[in-house]
């Protein structure tokens, strides 16, 4: 696997640390435009939007470097590329899916492997990839469906069976870096609704001792 993708990716670093085979990793973020997308609060709170995070950029310089990944170049506005001993990160920020999903298409034909973590990423990438993904689900994601509504995102629409022919392969990777690998999204979703009760029941026994 080379050329990884992470919707909605924030600050986080845990795939530099735990997937060390990702060669080449893409992220991408609608912040610090908004943190939700292209919607705009339409409140103003000192001249500020509320939705905005105008700090971003240095945070996301501060997490990439304390793991050793050293901003390189940016490019076009919205994009900043960071390396570390040949591993390469390019992050598109600004950068919404689905609203803005054109202006990276060729990212999405070259991807092999998503990354979802936390957040539920729409589908829409999937019109341009060329090849079986591998999917990697990162422990503390909510992988259960949502029966409420109909949704376009990745996790529920593999629930409805809809893509599975898009991923060969489902992994689940805990917080302390351990890979579950699975052939089958089914297999996948037990599993983590299986460690999700575990850590729930340590919690309530710990509250208890």
């Amino acid at each position: 696997m080379n050329h990884a993708v992470y919707i909605g990716a924030g600050t986080d670093v845990f795939p530099l640390t735990h997937c060390h085979w990702i060669q080449s990793l893409v992220c991408i973020d609608s912040k610090p435009y908004s943190k939700y997308g292209v919607k705009q609060s339409g409140i103003l709170c000192d001249g500020v939007d509320e939705f905005a995070r105008p700090g971003f950029e240095d945070a996301l310089d501060r997490a990439y470097y304390e793991v050793g990944f050293l901003l390189t170049a940016k490019g076009n506005g919205n994009k900043r590329h960071y390396s570390c001993n040949g591993r390469r990160v390019e992050y598109h920020i600004n950068t919404s899916i689905p609203d803005h999903h054109f202006t990276v298409k060729e990212v999405f034909q070259h991807m092999d492997t998503l990354i979802v973590s936390d957040h539920d990423p729409d589908c829409i990438f999937l019109k341009y990839t060329t090849k079986r993904l591998i999917f990697i689900g990162i422990e503390g994601t909510s992988f259960i469906p949502d029966e409420t509504k109909h949704s376009n995102t990745v996790i529920q629409k593999l629930h409805h069976g809809a893509i599975q022919y898009f991923f060969k392969a489902y992994w689940f990777i805990t917080k302390e870096g351990q890979i579950h690998e699975f052939s089958l999204w089914e297999d996948f979703v037990h599993f983590s609704s299986r460690l999700t009760r575990l850590d729930s029941l340590d919690l309530m026994l710990s509250a208890r001792r």
